[in-house]
């Protein structure tokens, strides 16, 4: 099997989406399957720009496409020209046109049998479209997010009125010619087919996001202290502001309680100052980011792993970070909106529990629920769930893809 990998988002710059693509290719490796990727340098923050040792299989895969930005003249001529070949004039049209224009000199070197293309942005879909109907080439398109007009509040994304249009058009184009639309999940893929007039056909299945290789299991290695990790940003909408709020009330309720608390991760002013403002300096701690393997090794080490969302009226995401807490055999402390994917998960499958981002008393009781749990025997190795780290493992996620391979392939 020969795989086309179309994505913006990809090693070695180290942030959610790109590791969720270059841990997924690593597997099609594994699988015996050739691949190239076609990616662009990531401009976002990212948590490292280097290519760790562990990747070091991909780099000769990676075909990274760089062009000069221009003066303001170049770039809108390029942009008009791209807008024109691709057919929208969609941010990153530039990188889709030199996209799709490398994806056919690949082709016509060593043809390919798939196509497939990624988030983290949704322009990795043009070009595979375009090549996909030049070459009648199998095409599968994943959405890890929604589509730029459909963001749900707090997440805000102003768009003028036409552009909303123009990408509930791009939408409903890219999904309907895909030969098959993947989702990480079921709400997910719900909540944007919505937007789809039912007169489309739209072929989708859901495959969640790969976990991470699993670490070995061992007790928890932070001093006497009931450690806690979170890993990745925080933001305005993934605020912890519930969360320190419950733990200020539970430490003066539970005083000389050994708890800590470690933020691994850019650094944001707005967090920082809401530990000073309830005087959390004792117990939480900023740690800044690590190299994605070497931050795996630490969060083993902790008692208990911490994932925040934003408090939705309708918790549709399934963040990556829950594939990667899946293998380290630690159990996860999950603050999302009632019903999440996430609170769905862990009901089905255990592996933590699960409380309501919008109530403080929810997450004081589940803080008090884990701190006794612990006081037992300074281990809750009992909540961590093999099933839940069967449900996101390399040999689920690749049998998927084989049976659409099979499918769309013959």
């Amino acid at each position: 099997m020969r795989i086309l990998f179309i994505a913006t988002g990809f090693a070695p710059y180290t942030f959610s989406e790109n590791i969720v693509n270059s841990k997924l290719v690593m597997a099609f490796l594994a699988k015996g399957w050739e691949v190239d990727v076609i990616s662009k340098k990531d401009e976002g923050a990212t948590y490292t720009t280097h290519l760790e040792e562990e990747w070091g299989v991909l780099k000769p895969l990676i075909h990274e496409l760089s062009y000069p930005v221009g003066g303001p003249l170049v770039r809108w001529w390029d942009t008009i020209r791209s807008s024109l070949v691709m057919g929208f004039p969609l941010d990153g049209v530039r990188w889709a046109r030199r996209a799709y224009r490398h994806a056919l000199l690949l082709h016509d070197q060593h043809p390919y049998d798939v196509v497939l293309s990624r988030s983290p942005n949704d322009i990795s879909h043009l070009p595979a479209y375009h090549f996909a109907k030049a070459r009648s080439i199998p095409w599968i398109a994943n959405w890890n997010d929604p589509v730029a007009h459909l963001w749900p509040s707090p997440y805000t994304l102003p768009l003028q009125g036409w552009k909303r249009r123009l990408y509930g058009y791009f939408m409903k184009r890219m999904m309907s010619y895909a030969h098959y639309n993947t989702f990480p999940s079921q709400r997910l893929g719900t909540y944007l087919l919505r937007h789809i007039p039912s007169s489309h056909t739209i072929a989708w299945r859901v495959v969640p996001h790969i976990a991470s290789p699993r670490q070995r299991p061992h007790t928890a290695e932070i001093a006497e202290s009931f450690s806690w990790c979170h890993i990745g940003n925080l933001s305005i909408e993934r605020s912890p502001k519930s969360l320190f709020e419950a733990i200020s009330l539970f430490v003066r309720r539970y005083r000389g309680v050994p708890i800590r608390i470690d933020f691994m991760g850019r650094e944001d002013e707005v967090s920082r100052s809401l530990v000073s403002y309830y005087g959390l300096e004792p117990y939480v701690r900023f740690c800044g980011s690590l190299s994605y393997h070497r931050s795996l090794e630490v969060m083993a080490r902790y008692d208990l792993l911490l994932l925040i969302e934003a408090d939705l009226k309708e918790g549709i995401f399934l963040p990556s970070k829950m594939a990667d807490y899946s293998g380290l055999t630690r159990p996860i402390f999950a603050i999302t909106p009632k019903g999440s994917c996430v609170a769905e998960l862990i009901e089905s499958y255990g592996g933590g529990i699960c409380v309501d981002v919008s109530s403080c008393d929810a997450i004081f009781k589940g803080i008090e629920q884990l701190y006794h749990l612990w006081r037992q025997d300074r281990s809750l190795c009992s909540l961590w769930s093999e099933q839940l780290t069967e449900y996101f493992s390399e040999e689920r996620i690749i049998e998927a893809y084989e049976s659409m391979f099979e499918e769309v392939v013959g």
